[in-house]
This record gives structure tokens, C-alpha cells and sequence, in this order.
């Protein structure tokens, strides 16, 4: 405790001395008076790490504990239990929303495709596939290229570099392959699933895919077919 509390004193990082603190805290807690592990118990109830809820619930537990540190214990725990109940509803919200958006980009892709054109391309999912990898990609140029403090901004790049590059491609199967088989849905749906196990082997072949981005592309295409 000791040498945490000198480290914290000279510590100017915010994210490192609030670890600082809140070790500090856990060894108030075990080892210290008890107004320390009262003010202890206090600060570890604004914590949302499910590690802080098993060390109160570890110290509650405990054995020969006192009445008003249980209580104290308890009342924090139910504070954080509280609180990582909302951030769970909250991701669980964001995760929906988001994957509820890709999808419905998807599906008006598809049901643009085919009300305009009369096409069922069977390709969609790996130019969604594609475009993705072409995000990557960027972001790998981005940290090999340009100096660290740039990386987040690679986004900014990669999404209208994916959109452009999804476009081209789209254009190229139109230009050397649909436009011939216009009015013929049947002919139309075999020949973009033929492009699509094109597509499918060129990614898993290409040159510094390994292992991971190629059971990546095969869930990809599994997952949008």
C-alpha cells in the first residue's frame, strides 16, 4: 500500500491512476482499519469492472466480518449489479441497432437490384465480403505508412475507398456478365452464384490471408447466403 500510494502521488495518466486507486482500494479492503475499508467499500461502488463486484462479494463473505462493513458491502454490490444490468442493456441495444443496420443495408441492396434491374445476385454477400477486407486493408496501410497518432483516422478513408471499390466491382459484373442474361432471373441467379465461389476462393487464396481471415470469409459468406 505503501508503494502504491507514493506511486500515486507522482502519477500525472488519468486511466493509470484510477488503476492505481482502485488497487489501493482492494488492499484497503483486505488489509486495512476499518473507516479505511469503509471508504474503500465506497469507492469501489462506482466501479462497473465485474471484478470489483466478485472482490465485494469475496470480502462480504469473509469470515468474522462486521454488521456495518456487510452492510456497506452489499449496498455497493447492489449498486454495481445495477449498473452493469444498464450497461448490459445498452450494449445489447447498441449491438441490435447495429447489426439490425447492416442487414437492412443488405436487404434494400438485394431488393433494389432485383426491383430495378430483375436480377437475384447471389454475390451481394461477398461484395459486402469484399468491402470489408478493403477497409482492412487500409487500416494496415495506415499503421505500416503514416505515424501512429493517424490510425484512427484510417475510417474516414476506408469507408468511401470500400463504397468505390464495392461500386466498381458491381459495375464490372454488370458490364461483362448480367447485362447479357437481362429477363432470364434463373440464368441470372446461377451466374452470380458462380461469381460468388469466385469471389469466396480468390479471398481465401490470396496472397497473407492465413487461417483466421479465411474461416472469417467462409462465416461471412455463409452468414449472407
Amino acid at each position: 500500500m505503501a508503494l502504491l500510494e507514493k506511486a500515486l502521488a507522482a502519477e500525472q495518466d488519468s486511466e493509470i491512476r484510477t488503476a492505481m486507486q482502485r488497487s489501493l482500494s482492494a488492499s484497503h479492503l483486505f488489509a486495512g482499519s476499518k473507516g479505511e475499508r469503509l471508504a474503500a467499500i465506497r469507492a469501489l461502488a462506482g466501479a462497473t469492472d465485474p471484478q470489483v463486484k466478485n472482490l465485494l462479494d469475496e470480502f462480504r463473505y469473509s469470515a468474522n466480518i462486521d454488521p456495518e462493513l456487510y452492510k456497506a458491502a452489499g449496498e455497493a454490490l447492489a449498486s454495481i449489479d445495477s449498473r452493469l444490468r444498464w450497461t448490459a442493456i445498452a450494449a445489447n441495444l447498441f449491438q441490435g441497432i447495429s447489426l439490425g443496420s447492416v442487414l437492412l443495408l443488405a436487404a434494400i441492396g438485394l431488393a433494389i437490384t432485383f426491383g430495378v434491374m430483375g436480377v437475384i445476385n447471389m454475390a451481394h454477400g461477398e461484395m459486402i465480403m469484399l468491402g470489408a477486407y478493403v477497409a482492412f486493408v487500409v487500416q494496415q496501410l495506415f499503421h505500416v505508412l503514416l505515424p501512429v497518432g493517424l490510425l484512427d483516422v484510417y475510417l474516414v478513408v476506408a469507408i468511401p475507398v470500400a463504397f468505390l471499390f464495392a461500386g466498381f466491382l458491381g459495375v464490372m459484373l454488370e458490364r461483362c456478365l448480367i447485362r447479357f442474361l437481362y429477363g432470364r432471373p434463373l440464368e441470372t441467379l446461377l451466374a452470380t452464384w458462380g461469381v460468388s465461389l469466385i469471389l469466396q476462393q480468390a479471398v481465401l487464396r490470396s496472397p497473407g490471408v492465413g487461417c483466421t481471415s479465411s474461416f472469417s470469409a467462409l462465416s461471412y459468406w455463409e452468414y449472407w447466403r
